[in-house]
């Protein structure tokens, strides 16, 4: 097997030097200690030019009090000397960002910061950002999420740690940063608070319209645990770190109202950081909450229903850990699940930190590769033997209990530098990992020709040991200068009590039929067993598909935020034989937070009745006819369900033979011609699903009704028009219309027209088709009135009230 030793010690400034040429300018992540870059993709020849190799030239800016004597800039593989003026030159990598400390000639680090391209001052600004970046706990996130956040400070008002920074330099002089400051502790703590919230104050737990008890926490964890009262508690990610949650049900009351305990069943759920992650601006403004416009937070569900199902209640125990600041209810965990917890925290350092730094000094790669060769070395066998050794460092434990999490990252370079096997181990999983997302060999950016993984790894590694080499300069003091803050925005562990109740949502009625173009009414929701909060009220979010929804005020498909629990659906316009659902989800609004309570849905069965023949002409006397109905869209009966019908005769043709079943006979009458409509409704119980109706002509005439109308002419008469109407039918050749009941002067009380069809298709010249009717004037005058409404003794009106207009069709 091959071992690798120790570099020898080498000048660090010709060191690097040498190191960019090796790697075709090593691109190193945005990490606490450490070069690099996020620049463009660089793996194939076809890519963009690879960064380039330059002189960065940059400024220290120290306030009063700190002297420039014998100053030197540290960087990841080397010092730079300071000029008198404050200048120094350092080899850098374009696109790359380096953490970098100025140090006086007796080593104290006098400012510190991050430099790039367009960052390139260290002052006392720059370590404002330092600690800012610190304490929002972005050392524990992705290496493309590092350089995004960093970018983002870059814009923050930081004036007042930066105020705290100058005054502490004051007090402390060049020793002020191996010291614990309130005044900066303070002033960091709070502009954490003013980006992402203040930790939540302690309350008593309270039962919700969740159905749940949720314990509060006054720690901040980054990880937010909400009841959705269906039998899930979601868990928020906020911070994006690779977190681990484990819950179980502890104890059950059933409804004899005993109370019994429940054996230990630990469900765990990993979240990792990259998951949902779109991009890197978006990751680092979870990290910033609602105050940025990106906020979408990684979530979980995990399963809490009652247990057994009968049960008035279940309580879950639920813990939540990942990489944090401080303990916090560390010593509240089960010994199995600290021991898992060590092995996460120690997982997220070896992903999240050494791996990419390690792997970028190797092949210059963008950091959304970086990302994915983390991702893709989760379930390597290398990975679980190395960080199991790990997790059993007892020097690594102790600090990972502290929340030193930034020593810790130091502590793991350290030891994997001073293990021979580990240092194997670490070139084994970072060459299978390379080889197995990228193929045995990448393009050298530079010469644009294959380069073996596996050499490019051997002949770089003592570039490689010599970056793990200069890891405690690189901490060390960084950490002494705010190794004390009491931030409260990360911690290590959680934990909560979750008590879930029998509430839920439910929907009166689950399922209901609507004939077409009707409206139903009365689909109430109710929270069963669910509490109102004080100052809150129910609020209800009401959706179907198809047709539209009313509460009284509202309507649409749609009804979003109403106080209202029922609503009506109205099948307007839906076809019958649709199948629709209406949903509606329950919440608590108030305070400005929609507390979710729950939610059901009812489905719902859009009806109709058809009937067969639904026309027949030219019957003869005595001939029968069977009619046949079909309901539509009616889901299969359930036991004792029965649909019955209703059948009724319009016209004196004929005569018509029922039951209440699906069939019925109509038989032409023997010497009476004309125009019978038979209608038929279905009904299922006492509710109408629908009704249809068939027409049929018996001999070879029909009645059907005729209309009179009037219309008004706005001219300086007002004159009104009388006007009568006869609907069209297919296949008639002479109408013969008759108008009862008249009373003015022009006819007499009675009058017939007759309307004769021509071949072509035309009718009698005094009739005008209109739409689906033919019509034709038959009175009116003028003395309407400058409004043009009837005369004032109401003559037209009286002329024609009452009358009735009968055409007779031969067809």
């Amino acid at each position: 097997m091959l071992r690798m030793k120790s570099a020898p010690a080498v000048d660090r400034r010709s060191f690097l030097f040498r190191a960019m040429r090796l790697a075709a300018v090593p691109a190193f992540p945005a990490l606490l200690v450490g070069c690099g870059g996020g620049g463009s993709d660089q793996g194939d020849a076809g890519g963009e030019a690879p960064p380039a190799a330059f002189t960065l030239d940059g400024q220290v800016v120290l306030p009063a009090g700190l002297g420039l004597a014998g100053a030197s800039v540290s960087l990841v593989l080397g010092q730079t000397a300071v000029s008198p003026a404050g200048a120094f030159q350092a080899p850098f990598a374009a696109g790359g960002i380096c953490f970098s400390q100025v140090r006086d000639a007796a080593g104290n680090v006098l400012v510190f910061g991050f430099l790039r391209a367009e960052q390139t001052t260290l002052s006392t600004r720059s370590t404002a950002e330092a600690l800012v970046y610190r304490a929002l706990g972005l050392w524990a996130h992705a290496p493309s999420v590092r350089v995004a956040a960093l970018t983002l400070l870059r814009s923050e008002d930081l004036a007042t740690v930066e105020a705290a920074v100058v005054s502490a330099i004051a007090a402390g002089g060049a020793k002020w940063a191996s010291s614990a400051n309130v005044g900066v502790s303070s002033a960091v703590r709070a502009k954490v608070v003013s980006m992402i919230g203040a930790p939540p104050a302690a309350a008593a737990a309270r039962k919700s319209a969740q159905g749940m008890i949720v314990s509060p926490t006054e720690r901040v964890s980054g990880l937010i645990l909400e009841g959705d009262g269906i039998g899930a508690c979601t868990v928020t990610n906020q911070f994006r770190r690779r977190s681990l949650l484990v819950h179980t049900e502890t104890i059950a009351k059933l409804e004899t109202g005993d109370e019994f305990p429940l054996p230990e069943h630990l469900v765990r759920t990993e979240m990792s950081p990259m998951d949902g992650l779109s991009s890197p601006m978006q990751a680092v403004a979870d990290l910033w909450f609602e105050r940025k416009s990106l906020y979408t937070p990684l979530t979980v569900s995990l399963a809490t229903p009652r247990f057994p199902d009968t049960a008035m209640y279940t309580r879950y125990k639920v813990y939540g850990i990942g990489p944090g600041v401080s303990p916090g209810t560390w010593a509240d965990l089960p010994e199995s699940i600290k021991t898992e917890g060590i092995v996460l925290i120690i997982k997220s350092v070896v992903l999240d930190f050494v791996l990419p730094l390690i792997a970028s000094v190797v092949v210059v790669m963008s950091d959304e590769k970086i990302d994915d060769l983390v991702q893709s070395t989760e379930a390597n066998d290398v990975l679980k033997d190395l960080v199991n050794y790990l997790a059993q460092v007892p020097s690594l434990v102790s600090l990972l209990l502290a929340g030193d999490f930034s020593g810790l990252c130091n502590a793991v370079l350290t030891f994997i530098r001073g293990t021979d096997s580990l240092q194997i181990a670490l070139f084994s999983l970072i060459s299978d990992s390379l080889v197995k997302k990228f193929g045995p060999t990448v393009i050298d950016p530079v010469k644009k020709l294959p380069v073996d993984i596996n050499k490019a790894i051997y002949e770089n590694w003592s570039m490689i040991d010599g970056i793990l080499d200069v890891g405690e300069a690189g901490f060390t003091a960084f950490d002494s200068a705010i190794q004390a803050l009491d931030i409260g925005s990360s911690r290590l562990a959680e934990t909560w009590d979750v008590t879930v109740t029998k509430a839920k949502v439910t929907l009166n009625p689950m399922e209901f039929f609507v004939e077409k173009n009707t409206l139903f009414s009365g689909i109430t929701a109710v929270a069963v067993d669910a509490s109102q909060v004080e100052g809150k009220v129910f609020g209800y979010r009401w959706k179907c598909a198809a047709g539209h929804l009313s509460d009284g005020s509202k309507y649409g498909p749609v009804i979003d935020s109403t106080t209202i629990n029922s609503v009506a659906y109205d099948a307007a316009d839906v076809p019958a034989g649709t199948v629709d659902q209406v949903d509606v989800s329950v919440f608590l609004s108030g305070f400005g937070i929609d507390d979710p309570v729950g939610s059901a849905k009812a489905k719902v069965y859009v009806t109709g009745v058809t009937v067969t023949p639904a026309e027949k002409k030219g019957l003869k006397a005595s001939e029968s006819v069977t009619l046949t109905a079909a309901t539509v869209g009616m889901r299969p009966l359930a036991a004792g369900e029965t649909v019955t019908y209703k059948w009724t005769l319009g016209g004196t043709a004929g005569t018509l033979t029922a039951t209440d079943k699906a069939t019925a006979t109509f038989k032409a009458d023997t010497t009476r011609e004309g125009l019978a409509l038979v209608t038929v409704e279905a009904f299922l119980g006492d509710k109408r699903i629908g009704s249809a109706q068939s027409s049929l002509t018996v001999g070879n005439k029909l009645v059907v009704a005729g209309r009179l109308f009037e219309v008004h002419y706005k001219d300086e008469n007002c004159h009104t028009g009388m006007y009568i109407a006869v609907p069209k039918v297919a296949g008639a050749k002479h109408y013969s219309v008759f108008v009862s009941g008249m009373r003015g002067p022009v006819f007499g009380t009675e009058y017939t027209w007759e309307i004769y069809v021509y071949p072509d298709g035309s009718v009698s010249p005094e009739w005008a088709p209109l739409g689906n009717e033919y019509t034709t004037g038959i009175g009116g005058g003028g003395g309407g009135g400058a409004d043009c409404v009837d005369a004032p003794d109401g003559r037209w009106a009286a002329w024609y009230e009452g009358s009735t207009v009968s055409v007779t069709v031969t067809l």
